[in-house]
């Protein structure tokens, strides 16, 4: 006959073994719902993208505009953002909107938005746009001022006296380029007779319909060019490929380069010498977050080489020239975090993005 332990044995046993279960509870934790498990946890501290971001350029027709929708659409193809491009006539026409945070990303030149952030009047910017940012360098924009097929004028010395478009109130930028061009051959815009327009694309219609001599046509490859040659006929007039010469290009437009264009771009037939300077994508020290800058310079390094077929220009947006060695305008601390991952952001760039800010007044 078998003896059965005692109750008092019994109710001993089962409360050392719930002791045991609830110390082995006490070690592991409070189980976790659904709702926090990891995965939403890590997730909830991911900081959240805009759903839809815009992105403000020149107008429709110009190389700026095409720059600033190519970006829209790998952006909103590969960045889970939408972003969209919001023409208008120029930065000078943007950026008041843009300082106001009410457009989050831009498109525009280095001088521009160097010009902007430090209030040049003469260029156009009678305030200073201290929240401006850089998030990505993007392609040299090479320019050059066009006459008709059948013009007398072969080089830039010969618009003495011609009738040359001017004015360009919401794009300041081509009375510069202009007056740069201008002056590389010791003329003024007094030494020519100035035509008033409202813009680039007013002054390829000026053209088109005769109202003047010569215009300022960007790139050979611009739309609106391209546009203007099929219809008229044009060629663009070299600049003088000397030392001196850009010299007195860059006391008008700081930081120009000469190029020897090819022929083959665009409308050009013959290889032609003219001047330029890079492009930026920049975004709003505030009104765009550092994850959405973060972000913005990821997709656009990742994903570079989708750039390429919407415009021929598009294919010098190359890894090597995104990262500006000399910026004229601080880098959106988003951006900077990525490329200091990237391992493409130097010590040299720490002190030039230190005394940038100095200057933006932070």
């Amino acid at each position: 006959m078998s003896k059965r332990p005692s109750f008092h044995k019994l109710v001993v046993s089962v409360l050392w073994l719930a002791s045991l279960v609830f110390a082995q509870s006490a070690v592991a934790g409070p189980a976790l719902s659904p709702e926090r498990s990891p995965q939403r946890l890590a997730a909830a501290k991911t900081p959240a993208l805009p759903r839809e971001l815009g992105i403000a350029t020149h107008s429709v027709g110009t190389i700026y505009y095409t720059h600033a929708t190519a970006v829209a659409k790998v952006l909103t193809d590969s960045s889970q953002m939408k972003v969209l491009a919001k023409p208008m006539t120029g930065p000078n026409a943007w950026m008041p909107t843009f300082s106001r945070g009410e457009i989050e990303l831009g498109v525009l030149s280095a001088p521009d938005a160097n010009w902007a952030l430090h209030g040049v009047k003469e260029a156009g910017y009678p305030q200073r746009a201290l929240k401006i940012r850089l998030l990505q360098r993007g392609v040299p924009i090479w320019n050059g001022m066009m006459v008709r097929q059948d013009s007398p004028a072969r080089s830039v010395t010969d618009l003495k006296g011609k009738r040359v478009a001017s004015g360009y109130g919401g794009n300041f930028i081509i009375n510069r380029n202009t007056e740069a061009m201008l002056a590389t051959v010791g003329l003024t815009p007094a030494d020519t007779i100035p035509v008033p327009v409202a813009s680039f694309v007013g002054g390829q219609e000026a053209f088109r319909e005769g109202r003047v001599d010569a215009i300022f046509a960007g790139t050979p490859a611009t739309a609106a060019t391209v546009e203007s040659a099929a219809a008229v006929g044009a060629r663009y007039l070299p600049l003088p490929n000397t030392k001196e010469a850009v010299q007195r290009c860059r006391r008008v437009v700081p930081g120009c380069e000469f190029t020897v264009m090819k022929a083959g771009y665009g409308i050009l037939k013959e290889d032609t010498v003219g001047m330029g300077y890079y492009n930026y994508v920049v975004g709003h020290a505030d009104a765009l977050s550092e994850a959405a800058a973060y972000q913005i310079a990821r997709t656009l390094w990742e994903h570079y080489k989708e750039l390429w077929p919407i415009h021929v220009t598009l294919k010098e947006w190359q890894r090597e020239t995104m990262v500006d060695p000399d910026p004229g305008i601080p880098y959106h601390p988003g951006a900077m975090r990525f490329y200091k991952e990237a391992g493409v952001w130097t010590r040299d760039l720490d002190q030039k993005q230190e005394r940038l800010l100095r200057e933006s007044g932070k």
